[in-house]
């Protein structure tokens, strides 16, 4: 097994943290208010559709929780 250098890491994150957080202004600057909604809206439904087996799990677990407590109260 490989070790990694904890150095490269830092370097990477050192380089394109900074370009994460000014992506916004970048793209309100070049691109104005259209095109920032347009990019946000775009990363939300890119969020929403990976993590969507993962959203029904726990809609469905927020579901069942009560019902859980009170057949453990009933028991």
């Amino acid at each position: 097994m490989a070790s990694r250098d904890p150095s490269a890491r830092d370097q990477l994150v050192a380089l394109v943290g900074p370009v994460l957080i000014a992506a916004p202004w970048i793209i309100l600057y070049f691109g104005g208010w259209r095109l920032y909604l347009y990019v946000l809206v775009g990363f939300a439904l890119i969020m929403a559709l990976m993590n969507r087996r993962e959203l029904r799990s726990r809609v469905r677990n927020w579901r069942a929780a009560p019902k859980l407590k009170k057949l453990k109260k009933a028991a």
